[in-house]
């Protein structure tokens, strides 16, 4: 899979979350209603699944491009502890008959698996079922 190229416009169902503030690694554009990775390294916000990045944080709530900056020189609000609806993998995709609460992990940052490939990729939180077009209802959380 693939990052996003452009905004997914994502809206939390239900209550809204808590919402955080991360700086964003420089040379790196974040498109509002992805997924959010931090560097293990240095903490800066990344588009999920990144190389090196640790599990998703939250889903980014605006759009930030800090292509032409350094670390920390642009700031990233993610909204964490909330439900997002997100793209279904082709390979390990959920069903409707995956249990809730299952952990959902992160094929790309707008796209959930149902498995961790092997230790592959990072968790982005857990199922909450399925919406009618087929996108996946995660619970996306830090924990």
């Amino acid at each position: 899979m693939a990052n996003a190229t452009n905004n997914m416009n994502q809206l939390a169902n239900g209550k809204g979350g808590i919402q955080i503030n991360i700086p964003v690694k420089g040379a790196t554009r974040i498109y509002d209603g992805i997924m959010i990775a931090q560097l293990t390294s240095t903490g800066m916000a990344v588009p999920g699944s990144t190389a090196s990045s640790g599990a998703c944080v939250g889903v980014a709530t605006h759009e930030v491009n800090n292509t032409s900056g350094a670390d920390g020189d642009a700031r990233l609000v993610v909204e964490v502890e909330a439900l997002f609806r997100f793209a279904n993998a082709s390979a390990n995709p959920f069903s409707v008959a995956t249990p809730i609460g299952s952990p959902a992990y992160m094929s790309d940052d707008h796209t959930v698996n149902s498995t961790d490939v092997g230790a592959t990729l990072k968790k982005c939180g857990y199922f909450y079922g399925m919406e009618p077009d087929g996108l996946v209802r995660v619970f996306v959380t830090p924990r």
